[in-house]
Protein backbone atom coordinates (compact mmCIF):
# COMPACT_ATOMS: atom_id res chain seq x y z
CA UNK A 1 0.00 0.00 0.00
CA UNK A 2 1.35 3.43 -1.00
CA UNK A 3 1.68 5.85 1.90
CA UNK A 4 0.48 9.39 1.20
CA UNK A 5 0.33 12.73 3.01
CA UNK A 6 -1.49 15.96 2.22
CA UNK A 7 -0.02 19.31 1.36
CA UNK A 8 -1.79 20.80 4.34
CA UNK A 9 -0.06 18.39 6.72
CA UNK A 10 3.31 19.45 5.33
CA UNK A 11 2.49 23.13 5.59
CA UNK A 12 1.14 23.02 9.13
CA UNK A 13 3.43 20.54 10.90
CA UNK A 14 6.27 18.97 8.88
CA UNK A 15 7.79 17.47 12.04
CA UNK A 16 4.68 15.36 12.67
CA UNK A 17 4.78 14.13 9.07
CA UNK A 18 8.35 12.92 9.49
CA UNK A 19 7.55 11.24 12.80
CA UNK A 20 4.69 9.41 11.10
CA UNK A 21 6.74 8.32 8.10
CA UNK A 22 9.65 6.92 10.10
CA UNK A 23 7.54 3.90 11.10
CA UNK A 24 6.08 3.30 7.63
CA UNK A 25 7.45 0.68 5.20
CA UNK A 26 10.38 2.03 3.13
CA UNK A 27 9.57 3.56 -0.23
CA UNK A 28 8.43 6.96 -1.47
CA UNK A 29 5.50 8.58 0.33
CA UNK A 30 3.27 10.44 -2.11
CA UNK A 31 2.28 14.05 -1.48
CA UNK A 32 -1.31 14.32 -2.68
CA UNK A 33 -2.34 17.04 -5.08
CA UNK A 34 1.06 17.98 -6.52
CA UNK A 35 1.71 17.67 -10.24
CA UNK A 36 3.41 15.98 -11.91
CA UNK A 37 4.60 14.21 -8.73
CA UNK A 38 6.06 14.94 -5.31
CA UNK A 39 7.20 12.45 -2.72
CA UNK A 40 9.23 11.97 0.45
CA UNK A 41 11.89 9.27 0.17
CA UNK A 42 11.79 6.93 3.18
CA UNK A 43 13.91 4.06 1.84
CA UNK A 44 17.65 4.35 2.74
CA UNK A 45 18.72 2.62 -0.47
CA UNK A 46 16.66 5.03 -2.59
CA UNK A 47 18.19 7.91 -0.63
CA UNK A 48 21.66 6.62 -1.48
CA UNK A 49 20.78 6.33 -5.17
CA UNK A 50 19.20 9.78 -5.36
CA UNK A 51 22.05 11.59 -3.61
CA UNK A 52 24.58 9.60 -5.61
CA UNK A 53 23.33 11.07 -8.88
CA UNK A 54 25.99 13.46 -10.26
CA UNK A 55 23.39 15.93 -11.47
CA UNK A 56 22.57 14.37 -14.79
CA UNK A 57 19.07 13.21 -13.84
CA UNK A 58 18.39 14.99 -10.55
CA UNK A 59 19.02 18.67 -9.87
CA UNK A 60 18.89 20.99 -6.88
CA UNK A 61 15.39 22.20 -6.18
CA UNK A 62 14.02 25.70 -6.21
CA UNK A 63 14.16 26.38 -2.49
CA UNK A 64 17.98 26.21 -2.42
CA UNK A 65 18.27 28.51 -5.39
CA UNK A 66 16.15 31.20 -3.77
CA UNK A 67 19.21 32.30 -1.79
CA UNK A 68 21.17 32.76 -5.01
CA UNK A 69 20.45 36.47 -5.29
CA UNK A 70 22.12 37.00 -1.90
CA UNK A 71 24.83 34.33 -1.95
CA UNK A 72 25.66 34.46 -5.65
CA UNK A 73 26.79 31.46 -7.65
CA UNK A 74 28.53 29.43 -4.96
CA UNK A 75 28.74 25.66 -4.64
CA UNK A 76 25.28 25.52 -3.05
CA UNK A 77 23.28 28.01 -5.09
CA UNK A 78 24.54 27.83 -8.66
CA UNK A 79 21.65 27.37 -11.08
CA UNK A 80 21.38 25.75 -14.47
CA UNK A 81 22.50 28.19 -17.17
CA UNK A 82 19.46 29.83 -18.72
CA UNK A 83 21.38 31.36 -21.59
CA UNK A 84 24.90 32.07 -22.78
CA UNK A 85 25.12 35.28 -20.77
CA UNK A 86 25.62 33.27 -17.58
CA UNK A 87 29.26 33.70 -16.67
CA UNK A 88 29.67 30.00 -16.02
CA UNK A 89 28.17 28.88 -19.32
CA UNK A 90 31.72 28.48 -20.67
CA UNK A 91 32.13 25.42 -18.45
CA UNK A 92 29.72 23.56 -20.73
CA UNK A 93 27.56 22.01 -18.03
CA UNK A 94 26.46 23.08 -14.60
CA UNK A 95 27.95 19.85 -13.22
CA UNK A 96 31.40 20.88 -14.46
CA UNK A 97 30.94 24.34 -12.99
CA UNK A 98 30.09 22.90 -9.58
CA UNK A 99 32.95 20.42 -9.77
CA UNK A 100 35.43 23.21 -10.39
CA UNK A 101 34.07 25.24 -7.49
CA UNK A 102 34.35 22.28 -5.16
CA UNK A 103 37.89 21.55 -6.31
CA UNK A 104 38.88 25.11 -5.44
CA UNK A 105 37.83 24.50 -1.84
CA UNK A 106 39.45 21.09 -1.37
CA UNK A 107 43.02 22.20 -0.50
CA UNK A 108 41.89 24.24 2.48
CA UNK A 109 39.17 21.87 3.69
CA UNK A 110 41.00 18.55 3.50
CA UNK A 111 41.25 16.41 6.65
CA UNK A 112 45.03 16.82 6.76
CA UNK A 113 44.96 20.61 6.55
CA UNK A 114 42.11 21.24 8.98
CA UNK A 115 43.46 18.62 11.40
CA UNK A 116 46.75 20.52 11.58
CA UNK A 117 44.77 23.56 12.75
CA UNK A 118 43.47 21.85 15.90
CA UNK A 119 45.98 23.46 18.34
CA UNK A 120 45.17 26.91 16.93
CA UNK A 121 41.42 26.29 17.12
CA UNK A 122 41.67 24.88 20.62
CA UNK A 123 43.41 28.07 21.80
CA UNK A 124 40.76 30.14 20.05
CA UNK A 125 38.01 28.17 21.82
CA UNK A 126 39.68 28.62 25.21
CA UNK A 127 39.74 32.37 24.66
CA UNK A 128 36.08 32.34 23.65
CA UNK A 129 34.95 30.72 26.91
CA UNK A 130 37.45 32.46 29.18
CA UNK A 131 34.79 34.88 30.39
CA UNK A 132 32.46 32.19 31.69
CA UNK A 133 31.72 32.30 35.43
CA UNK A 134 31.44 29.59 38.06
CA UNK A 135 27.84 28.66 38.96
CA UNK A 136 26.57 30.60 35.97
CA UNK A 137 23.56 29.43 34.00
CA UNK A 138 24.68 30.26 30.50
CA UNK A 139 23.18 30.05 27.03
CA UNK A 140 25.83 28.42 24.87
CA UNK A 141 24.61 29.25 21.37
CA UNK A 142 26.12 32.75 21.18
CA UNK A 143 29.61 31.63 22.19
CA UNK A 144 29.43 28.66 19.85
CA UNK A 145 28.46 30.92 16.94
CA UNK A 146 31.21 33.46 17.65
CA UNK A 147 33.82 30.77 17.89
CA UNK A 148 32.72 29.05 14.69
CA UNK A 149 32.73 32.17 12.53
CA UNK A 150 36.13 33.26 13.84
CA UNK A 151 37.56 29.76 13.37
CA UNK A 152 36.23 29.73 9.82
CA UNK A 153 37.77 33.06 8.86
CA UNK A 154 41.07 32.60 10.64
CA UNK A 155 41.89 29.74 8.31
CA UNK A 156 41.10 31.70 5.17
CA UNK A 157 42.86 35.01 5.69
CA UNK A 158 46.63 35.45 5.78
CA UNK A 159 46.31 38.61 7.87
CA UNK A 160 46.76 37.86 11.60
CA UNK A 161 44.70 40.86 12.76
CA UNK A 162 41.12 39.72 12.21
CA UNK A 163 39.30 42.62 13.83
CA UNK A 164 38.12 44.17 10.57
CA UNK A 165 37.45 40.75 9.09
CA UNK A 166 35.29 39.86 12.07
CA UNK A 167 33.28 43.08 11.83
CA UNK A 168 32.63 42.50 8.15
CA UNK A 169 31.86 38.84 8.71
CA UNK A 170 29.32 39.87 11.32
CA UNK A 171 27.69 42.16 8.75
CA UNK A 172 27.55 39.24 6.33
CA UNK A 173 26.20 36.84 8.95
CA UNK A 174 23.53 39.29 10.08
CA UNK A 175 22.57 40.11 6.52
CA UNK A 176 22.26 36.50 5.48
CA UNK A 177 20.35 35.71 8.67
CA UNK A 178 17.86 38.45 7.81
CA UNK A 179 17.55 37.07 4.28
CA UNK A 180 17.09 33.62 5.81
CA UNK A 181 14.25 34.89 7.99
CA UNK A 182 12.52 36.30 4.93
CA UNK A 183 12.63 33.01 3.06
CA UNK A 184 12.18 30.67 6.01
CA UNK A 185 8.46 30.21 5.57
CA UNK A 186 9.14 28.74 2.14
CA UNK A 187 12.67 27.48 2.56
CA UNK A 188 12.25 23.94 3.81
CA UNK A 189 11.89 21.31 1.11
CA UNK A 190 8.70 20.01 2.73
CA UNK A 191 7.21 23.48 2.61
CA UNK A 192 8.27 23.83 -1.01
CA UNK A 193 6.33 20.68 -1.87
CA UNK A 194 3.28 21.94 0.01
CA UNK A 195 3.33 25.33 -1.71
CA UNK A 196 3.88 24.23 -5.30
CA UNK A 197 0.23 23.90 -6.15
CA UNK A 198 -0.64 27.10 -4.32
CA UNK A 199 1.87 29.62 -5.67
CA UNK A 200 3.17 27.91 -8.75
CA UNK A 201 5.84 25.41 -9.50
CA UNK A 202 8.75 27.79 -9.01
CA UNK A 203 8.75 29.97 -5.94
CA UNK A 204 9.36 33.64 -6.75
CA UNK A 205 12.70 35.03 -5.58
CA UNK A 206 12.70 37.91 -3.15
CA UNK A 207 13.88 41.17 -4.62
CA UNK A 208 16.93 43.07 -3.35
CA UNK A 209 16.50 44.74 -0.01
CA UNK A 210 18.55 46.67 2.50
CA UNK A 211 20.02 43.52 4.02
CA UNK A 212 21.17 42.31 0.63
CA UNK A 213 22.93 45.61 -0.05
CA UNK A 214 24.76 45.50 3.30
CA UNK A 215 25.66 41.85 2.76
CA UNK A 216 27.09 42.35 -0.71
CA UNK A 217 29.07 45.45 0.31
CA UNK A 218 30.63 43.54 3.21
CA UNK A 219 31.46 40.62 0.95
CA UNK A 220 33.08 42.91 -1.60
CA UNK A 221 35.22 44.40 1.16
CA UNK A 222 36.16 40.93 2.39
CA UNK A 223 37.24 40.02 -1.13
CA UNK A 224 39.62 42.98 -1.53
CA UNK A 225 43.37 42.63 -1.52
CA UNK A 226 43.71 44.72 1.65
CA UNK A 227 42.16 41.90 3.65
CA UNK A 228 43.31 38.90 1.65
CA UNK A 229 46.92 40.00 1.51
CA UNK A 230 49.24 41.46 4.12
CA UNK A 231 49.05 45.29 4.29
CA UNK A 232 51.52 46.90 1.83
CA UNK A 233 53.25 48.78 4.65
CA UNK A 234 54.72 45.62 6.11
CA UNK A 235 56.05 42.37 4.82
CA UNK A 236 53.67 39.47 5.04
CA UNK A 237 52.61 36.23 3.43
CA UNK A 238 50.84 36.01 0.14
CA UNK A 239 47.30 34.63 0.17
CA UNK A 240 47.20 31.02 1.25
CA UNK A 241 44.84 28.07 1.05
CA UNK A 242 41.34 28.88 -0.10
CA UNK A 243 42.07 32.51 -0.94
CA UNK A 244 45.12 31.64 -3.02
CA UNK A 245 43.20 29.04 -4.98
CA UNK A 246 40.21 31.27 -5.56
CA UNK A 247 42.36 34.21 -6.61
CA UNK A 248 44.07 31.98 -9.11
CA UNK A 249 40.78 30.82 -10.60
CA UNK A 250 39.42 34.38 -10.60
CA UNK A 251 42.32 35.54 -12.75
CA UNK A 252 44.58 36.71 -9.95
CA UNK A 253 42.55 39.73 -8.90
CA UNK A 254 40.24 40.14 -5.93
CA UNK A 255 36.75 40.75 -7.22
CA UNK A 256 37.60 39.00 -10.47
CA UNK A 257 35.86 35.95 -11.87
CA UNK A 258 32.51 37.75 -11.88
CA UNK A 259 32.18 37.72 -8.11
CA UNK A 260 33.65 34.27 -7.51
CA UNK A 261 35.35 35.30 -4.26
CA UNK A 262 32.31 37.09 -2.90
CA UNK A 263 29.98 34.23 -3.74
CA UNK A 264 32.26 31.61 -2.22
CA UNK A 265 32.81 33.61 0.96
CA UNK A 266 29.06 34.18 1.30
CA UNK A 267 28.35 30.48 0.98
CA UNK A 268 31.08 29.57 3.47
CA UNK A 269 29.89 32.06 6.06
CA UNK A 270 26.24 31.10 5.60
CA UNK A 271 26.73 27.33 5.64
CA UNK A 272 30.04 27.06 7.47
CA UNK A 273 29.30 28.39 10.92
CA UNK A 274 25.61 28.35 11.85
CA UNK A 275 25.11 24.63 11.27
CA UNK A 276 28.26 23.77 13.21
CA UNK A 277 27.35 26.16 16.01
CA UNK A 278 23.93 24.52 16.32
CA UNK A 279 25.59 21.09 16.48
CA UNK A 280 27.98 22.32 19.20
CA UNK A 281 25.07 23.62 21.26
CA UNK A 282 23.14 20.35 20.97
CA UNK A 283 26.28 18.35 21.82
CA UNK A 284 27.12 20.32 24.98
CA UNK A 285 23.49 20.13 26.11
CA UNK A 286 23.42 16.36 25.57
CA UNK A 287 26.65 15.96 27.54
CA UNK A 288 25.21 18.13 30.32
CA UNK A 289 22.25 15.75 30.56
CA UNK A 290 24.44 12.62 30.32
CA UNK A 291 27.16 13.09 32.97
CA UNK A 292 28.76 9.67 32.41
CA UNK A 293 29.39 10.44 28.74
CA UNK A 294 30.64 13.90 29.69
CA UNK A 295 33.11 12.43 32.16
CA UNK A 296 34.41 9.95 29.61
CA UNK A 297 34.97 12.65 26.99
CA UNK A 298 36.80 14.76 29.59
CA UNK A 299 38.97 11.86 30.75
CA UNK A 300 39.80 10.94 27.15
CA UNK A 301 40.91 14.50 26.41
CA UNK A 302 42.93 14.88 29.61
CA UNK A 303 45.32 12.16 28.44
CA UNK A 304 46.26 14.06 25.30
CA UNK A 305 48.23 17.12 24.38
CA UNK A 306 46.71 19.57 21.92
CA UNK A 307 49.20 18.34 19.32
CA UNK A 308 47.85 14.78 19.52
CA UNK A 309 44.56 15.41 17.76
CA UNK A 310 43.12 12.35 16.05
CA UNK A 311 39.36 11.90 16.30
CA UNK A 312 39.42 8.42 14.83
CA UNK A 313 42.07 7.00 17.18
CA UNK A 314 42.83 8.76 20.45
CA UNK A 315 39.58 10.79 20.63
CA UNK A 316 37.24 8.04 19.53
CA UNK A 317 34.57 8.58 22.19
CA UNK A 318 34.33 12.30 21.48
CA UNK A 319 33.95 11.39 17.81
CA UNK A 320 31.19 8.94 18.72
CA UNK A 321 29.41 11.67 20.72
CA UNK A 322 29.64 14.04 17.75
CA UNK A 323 28.30 11.38 15.39
CA UNK A 324 25.40 10.58 17.73
CA UNK A 325 24.55 14.27 18.15
CA UNK A 326 24.46 14.69 14.38
CA UNK A 327 22.20 11.65 14.18
CA UNK A 328 19.71 13.04 16.68
CA UNK A 329 19.87 16.64 15.50
CA UNK A 330 21.20 16.89 11.94
CA UNK A 331 21.45 20.64 11.18
CA UNK A 332 20.53 20.01 7.55
CA UNK A 333 17.37 18.08 8.30
CA UNK A 334 16.01 17.92 4.75
CA UNK A 335 17.01 18.51 1.16
CA UNK A 336 15.29 18.12 -2.18
CA UNK A 337 16.00 17.07 -5.73
CA UNK A 338 14.05 17.78 -8.90
CA UNK A 339 13.90 15.12 -11.61
CA UNK A 340 15.45 16.40 -14.86
CA UNK A 341 14.68 13.38 -17.01
CA UNK A 342 12.44 10.37 -16.29
CA UNK A 343 13.97 7.74 -14.02
CA UNK A 344 13.05 4.85 -11.74
CA UNK A 345 13.76 4.95 -8.04
CA UNK A 346 12.91 1.87 -6.04
CA UNK A 347 9.71 0.52 -7.55
CA UNK A 348 8.43 3.91 -8.74
CA UNK A 349 8.78 5.55 -12.15
CA UNK A 350 9.30 9.29 -11.78
CA UNK A 351 8.48 11.81 -14.52
CA UNK A 352 10.53 14.90 -15.36
CA UNK A 353 9.58 17.72 -13.03
CA UNK A 354 8.89 15.44 -10.08
CA UNK A 355 10.14 16.70 -6.71
CA UNK A 356 11.76 14.39 -4.15
CA UNK A 357 12.37 15.30 -0.53
CA UNK A 358 15.13 13.51 1.39
CA UNK A 359 15.28 13.98 5.15
CA UNK A 360 18.38 13.02 7.16
CA UNK A 361 16.30 13.44 10.33
CA UNK A 362 13.81 10.86 9.07
CA UNK A 363 16.55 8.38 8.18
CA UNK A 364 18.30 8.95 11.52
CA UNK A 365 15.16 8.09 13.49
CA UNK A 366 13.90 5.02 11.67
CA UNK A 367 13.40 2.13 14.13
CA UNK A 368 14.43 -0.32 11.40
CA UNK A 369 17.89 1.27 11.29
CA UNK A 370 18.41 2.43 14.88
CA UNK A 371 17.48 0.72 18.14
CA UNK A 372 16.14 3.19 20.71
CA UNK A 373 16.30 5.78 17.98
CA UNK A 374 15.38 8.73 20.18
CA UNK A 375 18.04 7.98 22.82
CA UNK A 376 21.53 9.48 23.07
CA UNK A 377 23.76 6.41 22.84
CA UNK A 378 27.18 7.34 21.44
CA UNK A 379 28.40 3.79 22.05
CA UNK A 380 26.51 2.70 18.93
CA UNK A 381 29.12 4.53 16.83
CA UNK A 382 31.96 2.56 18.40
CA UNK A 383 30.73 -0.56 16.63
CA UNK A 384 32.06 -0.72 13.06
CA UNK A 385 29.22 -0.61 10.57
CA UNK A 386 28.63 0.41 7.00
CA UNK A 387 26.54 3.55 6.69
CA UNK A 388 24.66 4.35 3.53
CA UNK A 389 21.37 6.20 3.38
CA UNK A 390 20.64 5.79 7.10
CA UNK A 391 23.28 8.26 8.44
CA UNK A 392 23.87 11.32 6.32
CA UNK A 393 24.32 14.53 8.33
CA UNK A 394 26.65 15.80 5.60
CA UNK A 395 24.73 14.32 2.69
CA UNK A 396 26.07 11.64 0.38
CA UNK A 397 27.58 11.32 -3.05
CA UNK A 398 29.21 13.95 -5.27
CA UNK A 399 27.40 16.83 -3.57
CA UNK A 400 28.15 15.83 0.02
CA UNK A 401 29.32 18.66 2.26
CA UNK A 402 33.01 19.34 1.67
CA UNK A 403 33.28 21.10 5.03
CA UNK A 404 32.81 17.86 6.95
CA UNK A 405 36.40 17.60 8.20
CA UNK A 406 36.44 21.23 9.32
CA UNK A 407 33.16 20.77 11.20
CA UNK A 408 34.57 17.79 13.13
CA UNK A 409 37.75 19.67 14.09
CA UNK A 410 35.85 22.78 15.15
CA UNK A 411 33.42 20.75 17.25
CA UNK A 412 36.26 18.81 18.88
CA UNK A 413 38.21 21.97 19.68
CA UNK A 414 35.25 23.82 21.17
CA UNK A 415 33.86 20.93 23.23
CA UNK A 416 37.32 19.91 24.52
CA UNK A 417 38.11 23.47 25.57
CA UNK A 418 34.84 23.69 27.49
CA UNK A 419 35.05 20.31 29.22
CA UNK A 420 38.66 20.67 30.38
CA UNK A 421 37.63 23.69 32.48
CA UNK A 422 33.95 23.22 33.20
CA UNK A 423 31.55 20.58 34.43
CA UNK A 424 28.22 21.02 32.69
CA UNK A 425 24.86 20.36 34.27
CA UNK A 426 21.35 20.82 33.03
CA UNK A 427 19.50 23.43 35.13
CA UNK A 428 16.66 21.66 36.94
CA UNK A 429 14.09 24.27 35.89
CA UNK A 430 15.11 24.10 32.22
CA UNK A 431 12.75 22.09 30.04
CA UNK A 432 14.14 19.78 27.37
CA UNK A 433 14.49 21.89 24.21
CA UNK A 434 12.25 21.26 21.25
CA UNK A 435 13.87 21.41 17.82
CA UNK A 436 12.59 23.86 15.23
CA UNK A 437 12.39 22.49 11.71
CA UNK A 438 13.08 25.65 9.73
CA UNK A 439 15.86 26.33 7.21
CA UNK A 440 18.06 24.19 9.41
CA UNK A 441 17.36 22.24 12.60
CA UNK A 442 17.67 24.70 15.46
CA UNK A 443 16.86 24.65 19.15
CA UNK A 444 13.44 26.15 19.75
CA UNK A 445 14.97 28.26 22.51
CA UNK A 446 18.45 28.96 23.83
CA UNK A 447 20.19 25.85 25.11
CA UNK A 448 21.49 26.67 28.58
CA UNK A 449 23.82 24.81 30.91
CA UNK A 450 24.85 25.29 34.52
CA UNK A 451 28.62 25.79 34.84
CA UNK A 452 30.75 24.41 37.61
CA UNK A 453 34.45 25.18 37.56
CA UNK A 454 36.80 22.18 37.76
Amino acid sequence: MTVSVSKRQLRVDPHSVLRLLRTEPPGIAVVRGVRPFAGIVTDPESVRQALGDPGTRLSKSTNTLRLRYALGDGTATSDRPRDNTSYYASFGTIEEFRRRRREALVPTLSSRVVGSRYPELRLLAERQVSGWQNNEVRPIGVDASRFMVRALLQGFFARPDLDEVMVLAQHVAEGVAAIDRRVRSFASPLREVADRGRIGRHLPPFGPGAHQVVTRRALTRLATGALLRAPPSRAGPEPVGLIRDLLSEAGGEPGGGSGLLESTLATLIFAGYENTAAAASWLLWLLATHPDAQAEVREEGSRLGVDQFDLSRNMSFLRACIDETLRLYPPVWSTAREVISPLSLGDRALPAGALLVISPWLQHHRPESWLEHDAFQPERFRIPRQFSGDWLPFGLGPRACIGRALAFVELAAFVSAVLQKWELRSPPEHRPPQPRFVTNLRPGEDLVVHLRSL
